[in-house]
């Protein structure tokens, strides 16, 4: 959600203050925004995304606040993200896919188990017939 051009209207009057000057105060946080920096800047010596970045993030900005003495309060505000968003749709995508996965892998299965218990029959018929053949030919003799 969020309040449209917020920031162009707090532009004139906003000014950077020292976290010193912030102790014993409340400090409302976007978490979406801080999710957002972690998870697109946070990289490996490759150049990959940290596997649980903004974890590690918010744990590192959650201890300086403290340091300095500020009471962080946690805002979960409006929408995903678009990183998140695009996050969310191929976790949709593979979820669906995973899904036809499993239901053709059903599918196999059952019509091997199906192949298998009608080989196993017809086996049993083949030898039924062989026996009954025997005993009626040691009958008939």
């Amino acid at each position: 959600m969020g309040v449209k051009s917020l920031w162009t209207l707090l532009e004139p009057v906003g000014r950077p203050v020292p976290l010193e000057t912030m102790e014993g105060k409340i400090m409302a946080i976007d978490s979406s925004i801080w999710i957002y920096q972690f998870q697109a800047t946070m990289r490996d010596k490759e150049g990959r995304g940290l596997v649980n970045a903004h974890v590690v993030g918010f744990l590192r900005r959650i201890c300086k606040l403290l340091f300095y003495g500020i009471k962080p309060v946690f805002v979960f505000d409006g929408g995903a993200p678009t990183l998140k968003k695009s996050t969310i749709t191929e976790r949709k995508s593979k979820k669906s896919g995973a899904a036809a996965s499993h239901a053709k892998i059903a599918e196999r299965l059952l019509a091997a188990q199906m192949r298998r218990e009608a080989l196993t029959h017809v086996s049993q018929l083949r030898t039924c017939t062989r026996h009954d053949l025997l005993l009626y030919s040691s009958y008939s003799s």
